[in-house]
């Protein structure tokens, strides 16, 4: 077997793994902990890329690694053996080029990484949440890492988790502490720094350093070193860039409690908690009494608290190359994008964006033309009740959707400026959504903008930053995709309504007219699809109600796109004529240069300098506003775009 065929193995066994640099233990692309799969083809295309590439083994989400470690002396290979009388099953397991062995197990809850730190059996570490090993068909040094028991991977007994809990009592060190070590309240005030305001360490800028100065800390603050190990591991480790394997970071901490010049457990004598900047309200007072409520706190903070991840331009393509990119919908959203969908009212925006969340969670190309990738979708209906009940209705109907299909909606008012409360929720209904049918929710809806703000004013920055916020939020704790509903104002050609921070915000922008003609008016990282579609409406019979009565709705279907049935324009004024005629110059000027179209302001420029050569009258904004409106109504000029126009398909 060569390395590629044994990552294959570890996935069909249910195994995430990524690449390992050939001959060491370094992972090959940054961002492993969320980029290790199962997936085949992602495998065999990083090992087209080096098949020397070692097997990550990717522990964490329901899956451990018990380390026998042998290395320096240490007793490993008897702890497991006496592990293996008491408890556990024999399970899958290599062994180490250094003789020591591994053992992969099921989990039904989250295991943190330990090293040596397990009373009564050293030499045994554990790799969990965002840890990995190398896996069989690996070699370091040119020596392999191999099969030992080649069963399948069996779930941890309930009786480990007592041995988890056993805890090696501190050691012994030359310098005498001036506290007791490893007091409730110091562990506390530990796991609250290290939340709150422990250095980061970012490979490159200072890593060891911070290190060194935040295992120092966890000494003075009167914690042994295998305490401090087990907190930074816990409370620290997973957010550091990248994370330092645990065997790599023990040394660090036994670095610092050798050479750091702190007294030791000298800031736990006095109960204040200066060393700890918490953003939680009022400085909290530590007692034993509160320990578990400040250390929740602490937590939280941490989750709220922003990281930031350094990564070398060198590496963009690795990390661009590591990941699989498909698009929601291809061509037209991207996953985890913003979009918008807007238009009039009574353009068909729900129509199509019910079409789209049942397609995605079919699966099936949507406008049958866009290919989709598969998730469950849920769409947000704030303008819900039994006509939003029958729009489903008849989308189920017309796409011959399953009972299993992974569309879900929500009838209910959210608020998106308030606090952070009913986007929690949402978050809440997207992870609840994903456990029960499978598959990770991929398009949210909103529905609509103007509804979710709950009285607040879509024309404020304020209220809208907080939209656009509470958007972002969504996005980051699903990596879904949002769209979100809107209107136009009474100018439709100035596009949707709102204060400009949304547009600046959004990835992408979709304009749907009363006619059903899609346009793309804003696109960051797709190429824009002018023509995108051309919707219509059909009507479908439902069934019978409660009432004997036939319910009947609409389903959208889809043409060739906005266009392909061309109509003669309509005659034009003599200053629309006139007008246009500007307008025809000047598309054809931008066709030769290869723009696709002509801004409004470029239109106007340029027809007011027609104007003044010709020696006719001064023309007002609102004339020009009103020309241009006739000549888009006739048919002799398109919207692209926001402020972008071209000449219609037929015209000259």
């Amino acid at each position: 077997m060569n390395k590629r065929d044994y990552a294959l193995k570890y996935a069909g066994l249910g195994i995430r793994v990524f690449p390992i640099i050939a001959q060491t233990k370094e992972p090959a692309i940054k961002g492993w902990p969320d980029l290790a799969t199962t997936d085949r083809a992602t495998i065999e295309r990083w090992w087209a890329i080096d098949e020397n590439y070692n097997i990550g083994v990717a522990t964490g989400q329901g899956v451990i690694a018990i380390d026998a470690d042998t290395k320096n002396g240490k007793p490993g290979l008897a702890s497991l053996e006496a592990l293996d009388l008491e408890i556990l099953p024999r399970s899958f397991r290599t062994t180490t080029p250094s003789q020591g062995v591994h053992v992969l197990l099921r989990t039904k809850a989250p295991v943190a990484n330990r090293v040596d730190s397990i009373d009564g059996y050293r030499g045994i570490d554990i790799r969990g949440e965002n840890g990995y090993v190398l896996g069989a068909g690996s070699e370091v040094d040119g020596k392999p890492y191999t099969v030992l028991s080649n069963g399948g991977i069996e779930d941890m007994p309930e009786e480990f988790n007592a041995v988890l809990a056993r805890r090696t009592k501190h050691k012994d060190h030359t310098e005498n502490p001036v506290t007791d070590l490893d007091d409730e309240v110091s562990i506390a005030k530990a796991v609250a720094w290290l939340a709150t305001s422990a250095p980061e360490a970012v490979e490159g800028a200072g890593g060891d350093e911070a290190t060194f100065r935040t295992a120092a800390w966890l000494r003075d603050l009167g914690l042994s070193e295998p305490a401090a190990l087990d907190a930074m591991l816990e409370h620290w480790n997973d957010n550091q860039s990248p994370p330092w394997q645990p065997d790599e970071l023990a040394i660090k901490v036994s670095n610092a409690y050798a050479y750091a010049s702190g007294t030791w457990g000298g800031r736990s004598v006095s109960a204040d908690f200066d060393a700890v900047e918490m953003d939680v309200g009022e400085r909290p007072v530590l007692t034993r009494d509160n320990v578990s409520q400040v250390v929740a706190q602490a937590v939280e903070a941490k989750r709220k608290r922003a990281r930031f991840t350094i990564v070398k331009g060198a590496s963009a393509i690795t990390r661009a190359l590591a990941s699989e990119h498909k698009p929601l919908i291809e061509g037209v959203i991207n996953r985890n994008a913003f979009a918008l969908l807007y238009g009039k009212p009574g353009a068909t925006k729900t129509f199509n964006a019910i079409d789209m969340c049942v397609c995605i969670a079919m699966g099936k190309p949507w406008a049958d033309q866009y290919e989709t990738t598969q998730h469950a979708t849920l769409y947000v209906a704030l303008e819900g009740g039994v006509e939003f009940d029958k729009r489903v209705s008849t989308a189920w109907l017309h796409h011959n959707a399953k009972d299993d299909t992974p569309f879900f909606y929500l009838s209910a008012g959210i608020n998106m400026v308030r606090d952070d409360e009913d986007a929690k929720a949402v978050i809440k209904f997207a992870h609840q959504i994903a456990e029960q049918s499978g598959f990770k929710v991929g398009l949210i809806v909103i529905d609509t903008l103007n509804r979710s703000l709950s009285g607040g004013d879509e024309n404020s920055n304020v209220d809208m930053g907080l939209f656009v916020r509470h958007v972002d939020l969504i996005r980051e704790e699903t990596n879904s995709a949002v769209l979100v509903i809107h209107h136009t104002g009474k100018d439709e050609a100035k596009g949707a309504r709102g204060h400009s921070s949304l547009l600046a915000a959004l990835d992408t922008e979709i304009f749907v007219s009363g006619e059903g003609e899609m346009v793309v008016t804003k696109q960051r990282d797709l190429p824009e699809i002018d023509a995108l579609a051309n919707s219509s409406l059909v009507d479908i019979d439902i069934g019978v109600d409660a009432g004997g009565r036939m319910l009947r709705s609409a389903a959208v279907r889809y043409g060739e796109g906005m266009g392909s049935d061309f109509v003669e324009p309509m005659p034009l004024t003599d200053d629309e004529k006139a007008f246009y005629d500007v307008f025809e110059t000047l598309a054809n000027r931008a066709r030769s240069e290869g723009r696709g179209a002509v801004s409004w302001r470029e239109w106007t420029v340029g027809y007011l300098a027609h104007v003044s050569g010709s020696g006719a009258g001064a023309v007002g904004e609102r004339a020009m506003a009103r020309w241009r409106k006739g000549v888009v109504d006739a048919g002799w000029v398109v919207k692209k775009k926001r402020d972008q126009y071209a000449l219609a398909r037929g015209c000259p």
